[in-house]
């Protein structure tokens, strides 16, 4: 059953605008309590893979499922995982990586989609990434994290 009634919502607002090289959250839908955000990437240059740790308030939402994004595209091998960090409630960790001597992917596009639920009426909560434990990786193995990579989450506000 959801938790919105007649007139009440809740809307997704991010921290930030994106510039070159941001990996930044983005409202696709929310339909009652099911809130569909994307990760995704603003002009990257190089981009093989991504290691990405998202923190939320997981007594306000939780994680449902992810769907992987088209950014990486289709050439090579690509590896995709998702999963709780169960000594952290409120922490999902999400890597995603080509596989092969295959160039990396450049401009924009989307990483993954995340899909939360809302637990309560008061879901307001801010949703973010843990940049000391986030990356983008490159095709240079002798330099794989791009330097310089911008995060912006945001918050979820229920009205």
């Amino acid at each position: 059953m959801p938790l919105t009634g007649t007139g009440d919502t809740i809307s997704f607002t991010p921290s930030g605008t994106p510039s070159d090289n941001t990996v930044y959250l983005e409202q696709v839908s929310i339909n009652n309590d099911e809130i569909n955000l994307a990760v995704k990437v603003k002009n990257g240059t190089d981009v093989y893979g991504a290691a990405i740790e998202i923190t939320y308030d997981s007594s306000k939402i939780n994680y449902i499922s992810l769907r992987k994004g088209d950014y990486l595209g289709t050439e090579g091998d690509i590896v995709f995982s998702a999963m709780l960090d169960r000594g952290k409630e409120g922490t999902l960790l999400v890597g995603s990586d080509k596989k092969g001597d295959v160039p990396g992917a450049n401009g924009d596009g989307t990483l993954v989609t995340i899909v939360f639920r809302a637990l309560t009426t008061q879901a307001n909560t801010a949703i973010g990434f843990n940049v000391q434990n986030s990356a983008l990786k490159s095709s240079n193995a002798h330099n794989p994290n791009i330097a310089g990579t911008s995060w912006i989450g945001g918050s979820l506000n229920y009205q």
